[in-house]
């Protein structure tokens, strides 16, 4: 079975890391897989570190009219399988052929421009519900969840690097620097967390303005911007506890990896999270943008270790059950099969 990705994202994001780790995890299985992608350079480095192969295309837009031609040579000499277009710019530059065409979504994404796929995969029960409901058909229609892809036995990220002393109790958030990720509640929620350091890991278009937030909070001392960090485990492993404020979150692998690595987690009750997290027994929930409630819930996880281990037992449960690597990939390799057998099946 021969496997084609088109990944066409920006350089960070949620979709984008799963896309590279289901890739790699499926490399490591031996299949046969081939990566399209924008010449992203650490993506790249990251591909080439681990021995997958890949084309650059640019998808560049409504006027990039190089990327369809490049883009249908590569699968006319490659002749995969399956194709499975990540988001719906990879999917709209649709390859005509006899493979078969998955499109994957995210979030809550527009059908239209995944309007030649033969099936499709939503990473929640929800987001599924979505595609039937603009009319995809239910057999054609498929939850798949995500996975952490991390080495959790890596080493903590260093705390002298980001002055920290070795002994402080630490909150981390894992997010792109933008507003629906709620980083200017979980700030406000911070100041009225006393004794304890938080550090920020991403990259963003609001970074400026967070820092101006954390400045006039005079929260200068115990905040810390890391900026983005591809080694996800050692940041959850060098810290005490995970926030996960999001105003807006179909899903949120950040979930996954705090429970992955035993990491006590706080999210607030965006679509992802409330439905996959059970509150004080696999994180604690917050109403969105309750920064009240999101400082107690902060106070709560410092002042109460029974209250930490229960939910680091509920999530490692949750995790084992449901978001592991060989869970996930299993689920895929069903759907290509499926797919692959009906196809057969018709032609006969």
């Amino acid at each position: 079975m021969k496997l084609a990705f088109v990944m066409a994202g920006a350089e960070h994001g949620g979709a984008e890391t799963f896309s590279m780790d289901l890739a790699r995890a499926l490399h490591r299985q031996g299949k046969d897989i081939l990566v399209v992608t924008r010449p992203i350079p650490s993506r790249l480095a990251d591909l080439d570190t681990h021995g997958v192969p890949y084309k650059t295309l640019s998808f560049g837009g409504i006027f990039d009219f190089k990327t369809r031609a490049a883009l249908n040579k590569i699968m006319q000499d490659f002749q995969p399988d399956i194709i499975q277009s990540f988001m719906g710019r990879a999917a709209s530059y649709h390859t005509p052929g006899p493979w078969k065409h998955i499109g994957w979504f995210g979030g809550y994404y527009d059908l239209k421009r995944f309007k030649n796929c033969d099936a499709y995969v939503g990473v929640t029960y929800d987001i599924a519900s979505h595609i039937h409901n603009q009319g995809a058909p239910l057999e054609q229609t498929n939850t798949i969840h995500t996975f952490a892809d991390m080495k959790l036995d890596t080493a903590p990220l260093s705390r002298a690097a980001f002055n920290t002393p070795k002994n402080a109790k630490i909150f981390c958030a894992l997010a792109r620097l933008h507003w629906k990720k709620g980083l200017d509640t979980l700030l406000d929620a911070f100041a009225s967390v006393p004794d304890a350091y938080l550090w920020i890991a991403g990259a963003g278009e609001d970074e400026a303005k967070l820092k101006k937030q954390m400045t006039d909070l005079k929260l200068e001392d115990r905040v810390r911007f890391l900026g983005w960090q591809d080694d996800r485990a050692a940041v959850l492993n060098a810290s005490d506890y995970c926030v996960f404020p999001s105003r807006y979150e179909p899903f949120g692998t950040v979930m996954v990896e705090a429970w992955a690595t035993k990491t006590p987690i706080i999210a607030a009750a965006s679509q992802g999270p409330a439905a996959y997290m059970k509150n004080e027994e696999n994180g604690l929930l917050i109403e969105i943008d309750d920064t009240e409630g999101l400082s107690i819930a902060m106070n709560r996880l410092l002042n109460d270790t029974t209250l930490c281990e229960q939910i680091i037992s509920g999530g490692t449960k949750t995790y084992k059950e449901t978001f592991t690597e060989d869970a996930v990939t299993r689920e895929y390799m069903a759907l290509y099969t499926k797919l692959l057998s009906s196809a057969a099946s018709r032609a006969a």
